[in-house]
């Protein structure tokens, strides 16, 4: 028996399929680009084709929502599609409604996609989080572009959601993409985290986690750095390592491994 999100998903893809039945992205195979005429023609139309263009997302049935970088889809039209939607958002600021319903009632796809127009423009608007919050509990794809872009909001209620991802997000690289968030701001919650990942049993995590620890410009940061490098036995640990020391200090990596392995 079907649940109640299935059937309000078909719901969805019935009526946005209805919507772009006339259109050009309706027999458009997902492999294809669109031309730059068919390209300038909707972007044109603003708002009025956010409908038709969000739901030709569910065109997209190959692409690897997990694996594909955050503001990016693989399929030929989808990338059309992101580029179409990012145009409009900047020259239509009223269809910004129409995302955020979209975003907060759309289907998986469309979810997704819609998120990677909001994380290609980097878009900050306080409006974004209440929807972002019921996504920490989706499905991983949702839950990882969600958190990205609470990442980027401004505001007390994005670092409540965030320091709730650090308690129940089982993904271990989601989490992490929250603490990092938080240890940007200062927080310490999310600093506590990234320290615990320093320890890691995994040699691999060790090192990703020490790569990502250079880019986060807190005075916090270095020291938990300098404190793993000298107790790290893993030789591609000890590199990330060193690469993120020498990022913060401004120090050559022979410097930086002349001054903590020593005895090494």
């Amino acid at each position: 028996m079907f649940s109640k999100k299935i059937f309000a998903e078909a719901a969805l893809i019935f009526v946005f399929s209805a919507a772009s039945r006339a259109g050009i992205l309706n027999t458009r195979p997902a492999e294809e680009f669109l031309s730059a005429d068919e390209v300038k023609n909707l972007i044109d139309r603003g708002s009025e084709a956010v409908p038709e263009v969000i739901g030709a997302f569910e065109k997209l049935d190959k692409i690897d929502w997990e694996g594909c970088p955050q503001s990016q889809t693989v399929q030929p039209l989808g990338r059309d599609i992101v580029h179409i939607l990012s145009e409009v958002i900047k020259k239509d600021p009223a269809s910004f409604d129409l995302f955020l319903k979209m975003l907060g009632e759309g289907t998986f796809r469309m979810r997704c996609g819609i998120m990677c127009v909001l994380i290609k423009e980097k878009t900050a608007d306080r409006r974004l989080v209440p929807v972002l919050s019921g996504m920490i509990d989706d499905e991983k794809a949702v839950r990882m572009r969600a958190v990205y872009l609470l990442g980027i909001q401004d505001g007390e209620e994005a670092v409540r959601i965030l320091r709730k991802v650090l308690k129940t997000e089982e993904d271990r690289k989601i989490r992490q993409d929250a603490a990092c968030a938080l240890a940007d701001r200062g927080d310490k919650k999310g600093i506590k985290v990234l320290e615990n990942d320093l320890r890691s049993d995994d040699a691999h995590f060790r090192a990703e986690t020490a790569q990502r620890l250079g880019s986060i410009r807190r005075e916090e940061i270095l020291p938990l750095l300098k404190k793993a490098i000298r107790k790290e036995k893993s030789s591609m640990a000890v590199a990330a390592l060193v690469s993120s020391i020498r990022r913060h200090t401004g120090k050559t990596d022979d410097e930086v491994r002349r001054e903590f392995l020593k005895t090494r």
